[in-house]
């Protein structure tokens, strides 16, 4: 059996797109094969392989986590994921899931809160990194180009959000999903 640790919180928020990918996703694996523990709120239905994790402290989180020596610890790169790197079990190996274009901090580009050598000693301590298109893997490349880097499209809750009939269709729509 795979377990996996995530240092993500699920927010159990519906705008959350993220999140209703990843619950969407780990929820529809059936329970065996892998465990995804993950921090929920307390109304958050366990299903599928994800299982509700008990502690609720970084310190207790961090002592369950190498109690588990989970197979993969499923971060998001940020500054918070640092403590989990250093003290993780040896043979575990980390994940990060990210969303948002990876530029350093120069004159005339984008802003990032993480300092870059942090940023830099988080992405090359990870395995893999997760993109969600192909531009924001592109940007992870450029600055990591030995980094092992997959593409999991974001999809959509069909059961959630429904594309009205024709009839319904009224005027012109114009849709956006994602972040500039």
């Amino acid at each position: 059996m795979k377990t996996i640790f995530s240092i993500k919180s699920f927010t159990g928020n519906p705008a959350d797109g993220i999140d209703n990918v990843n619950m969407f996703a780990f929820g529809n694996i059936l329970a065996g094969g892998l465990v995804f523990f993950t921090d929920a709120p307390e109304d958050f239905a366990e299903r599928g392989c994800i299982k509700k994790m008990p502690a609720k402290t970084v310190w207790q989180k961090i002592r369950l986590m190498r109690r588990l020596k989970p197979d993969y610890l499923f971060g998001n790169g940020r500054i918070s994921d640092i403590s989990f790197i250093l003290f993780k079990p040896q043979k575990t190996r980390y994940v990060i899931d990210w969303h948002t274009a990876l530029v350093r901090r120069t004159e005339g580009q984008w802003k990032v809160r993480t300092p870059w050598f942090l940023r830099a000693f988080i992405f090359n301590r990870a395995l893999a990194v997760l993109c969600v298109s192909k531009y924001i893997a592109s940007t992870v490349r450029a600055q990591f180009p030995n980094k092992k880097i997959v593409v999991i499209l974001n999809g959509v809750d069909t059961d959630l959000f429904k594309a009205g009939s024709a009839a319904e269709k009224k005027g012109n729509q114009v849709v956006f999903v994602g972040t500039l």
